[in-house]
């Protein structure tokens, strides 16, 4: 396959249209990139576990719990501006 078909390929792939003056204003590009993943498919890979993110994360998940300490009442008296529990803010245009 020589390189315009895999410009057009790539384009056609990716939902993409060209016409022919864009096809040769990108070819350059495609071809840098086709290229880098020409030496990434040369990596030796084996063993190597997947990840999603090359830094250890560990996620911690804190229980759901109704935290009573704070009303309603409570959070309207901070409000500048409050009516029917609601907080009464400048109309926006």
């Amino acid at each position: 396959m020589n390189k315009k078909n895999n410009i057009s390929e790539i384009a056609d792939l990716a939902c993409l249209k060209f016409d022919k003056l864009e096809q040769d204003t990108f070819q350059d590009s495609f071809e840098q990139i086709l290229t880098f993943f020409e030496i990434l498919n040369e990596a030796e890979v084996n063993g190597v576990q997947p990840m999603i993110t090359p830094h250890e994360v560990i996620t911690t998940l804190r229980q759901d719990i109704i935290n009573p300490d704070i009303s309603v009442d409570n959070l309207m008296e901070l409000a500048p501006d409050s009516k029917d529990s609601l907080y009464k803010v400048p109309p926006v245009v």
